[in-house]
């Protein structure tokens, strides 16, 4: 293997579980922090990315675009909360799934019907492509690394060092003794919840310059997220930094070789293969 070929192999690793944890972040805050299963994520992202069209075609720049994105779906996700999600939460998961599930449906159906089936594009900010020992990348895929290296250092630091971080992770200890403390769980889930919607948002608008968006991405959007989760495993933000490298870095390594199609199926025999051997561990145990 020649170095301009392993320097690309490298960077195609690095950039794929940029972007992997770019859009599985938002689902982290909520689910991995708080457990909830939020179904309707990845519809949320396809609703960012929509924002994010129409905000630029109105010629605003990219990045306020994004800005209005991530915006846009925090009112929504708050909106969610309130009205449903938020009274569901302390019952079963189920609930919860369920309830989040329907409001997936309105928010796909709710594209369909204002925007229509046909797809809509969104302009990267910046163009063209940088070589680096031998290998030739894309520019904007450089700047989703930096911003997922970005995002990682700025929640780590949120979550160790502010008073919101502190009250986040004494609820997730323990939530009863969190209330006994002072701490008023149901606005904090609240504004995790509307903080999810916004990366969720943020993640649809950046990766809009990839591909076509359309009402019906939001499941694939979906599955990679869970994956990434369930790979990972619940805790720290670490844990999807984890998630997101072998998830990402599978993808982009087979697709290098193979097909899309193929490297989505191996990814995920990859995914069941550390299921199955955790079972065994925990089996064992």
């Amino acid at each position: 293997m020649s170095a301009s070929t392993a320097t690309t192999a490298v960077v195609d690793i690095f950039v794929g579980s940029a972007i992997v944890f770019i859009l599985t972040f938002g689902l982290f805050l909520i689910y991995g922090l708080f457990r909830v299963v939020n179904m309707a994520h990845g519809d949320l992202v396809m609703l960012g990315a929509y924002f994010a069209s129409v905000v630029q075609g109105r010629g605003i720049s990219f990045w306020m675009s994004v800005l209005a994105a991530a915006a846009g779906t925090a009112i929504i996700a708050l909106l969610i909360d309130l009205s449903c999600v938020g009274r569901l939460r302390r019952r079963s998961p189920l609930a919860t799934m369920l309830a989040t599930w329907g409001f997936s449906l309105i928010l796909s159906q709710g594209a369909l019907i204002l925007f229509g089936p046909s797809g809509r594009y969104v302009n990267p900010p910046v163009v063209g492509q940088v070589v680096f020992l031998g290998g030739v990348f894309s520019t904007y895929q450089l700047v989703l690394l930096l911003v997922a290296i970005v995002i990682f250092g700025a929640t780590w630091i949120f979550l160790k060092i502010t008073t919101l971080g502190l009250h986040i992770r004494a609820v997730i200890d323990d939530a009863s003794l969190a209330e006994l403390q002072g701490v008023n769980t149901a606005r904090l889930f609240s504004a995790v919840f509307a903080l999810g919607g916004a990366f969720s948002g943020f993640a649809g608008a950046v990766l809009a310059p990839f591909s076509a968006i359309n009402p019906n991405v939001g499941s694939g959007f979906s599955i990679t997220s869970f994956m990434v989760l369930i790979t990972g495993g619940l805790g720290n933000v670490v844990t999807a930094v984890s998630g997101a490298l072998i998830v990402g870095g599978a993808r982009s390594i087979i697709a290098t070789f193979s097909s899309v199609t193929v490297a989505t199926v191996a990814t995920l025999a990859i995914v069941a293969i550390i299921l199955a051997a955790r079972r065994a561990d925990a089996d064992l145990g």
